[in-house]
């Protein structure tokens, strides 16, 4: 039963940010150029130094998104317009919009990038600063859209907690009937760095349903990393969750 403690554990982390996701008429305003500008600032923090090189090289020109990650020996070329993240503590990296940026401390020092995250903040009853922190410690990595250009924030995030075995369907659907998701389906899948589970669900919260794509993956030190994916679609929560199975990689 350790491991459904563990799975029930990680979705407060879901929860947390499905309700923060949707932009309110504040965040709708914020134009793409300032994710553009706040992304430079979250790329080059000293706290992701390995996957800053990566991050940079994805936006200094349009092509190299997916050329520059097919010289990494052993690996996928990156899916287009894309970068690679990394989640330190699972030991592993995989693929995010290029226009994604980490929530993490210095984010905050970007006034665009605070401005956008205040609306966000907001809905969760939390401070930015507040928010930030929240993540920081229950996650290893969280990455979200804050161009404000659809009503949704999509994000992704893993977990801290390792789970030592792969969870069943039963488990999966108990933990997400506890915060009121919905299972729309779950099948076993292959990644490259072995075998994993992914479970689609739909959780309704506030004025939107979000649809969500959580996968279970091998962390290669015995046990599995819960990467949850949250968009306003379904066709784009399977879409991101793709390029992130594809890209997943040793870090």
């Amino acid at each position: 039963m350790k491991s459904l403690r563990v799975v029930t554990a990680g979705l407060a982390l879901t929860t947390v940010l499905a309700g923060c996701g949707t932009f309110g008429a504040e965040g709708t305003s914020t134009s793409s150029s300032s994710s553009q500008s706040s992304s430079s600032t979250s790329d080059s923090s000293p706290s992701e130094s390995s996957t800053s090189s990566e991050s940079s090289s994805s936006s200094s020109s349009p092509t190299s998104s997916s050329s520059a990650s097919s010289s990494d020996a052993g690996n996928a070329a990156l899916p287009a317009g894309t970068k690679l993240v990394t989640a330190p503590d699972a030991g592993m990296s995989f693929a995010v919009p290029s226009g994604w940026q980490k929530v993490e401390a210095s984010l905050l020092d970007n006034p665009r990038s605070k401005k956008n995250i205040e609306p966000l903040a907001k809905k969760s009853g939390l401070t930015p600063e507040q928010m930030v922190k929240q993540f920081e410690t229950q996650a290893d990595i969280v990455v979200i859209d804050l161009s404000g250009t659809s009503n949704f924030a999509d994000n992704a995030n893993v977990t801290k907690a390792a789970i030592p075995v792969k969870p069943t369907k039963g488990q999966l659907d108990s933990s997400f009937d506890q915060i009121g998701g919905k299972p729309v389906s779950f099948k076993e899948i292959e990644t490259p760095l072995g075998q994993g589970v992914q479970y689609e669900y739909s959780l309704p919260v506030a004025e939107t349903t979000v649809r969500g794509v959580a996968l279970y993956v091998p962390d290669g030190k015995g046990s599995y990393r819960n990467i949850t994916v949250s968009s306003g679609t379904a066709e784009r929560a399977q879409k991101l969750a793709k390029d992130i199975v594809s890209s997943l990689r040793k870090s």
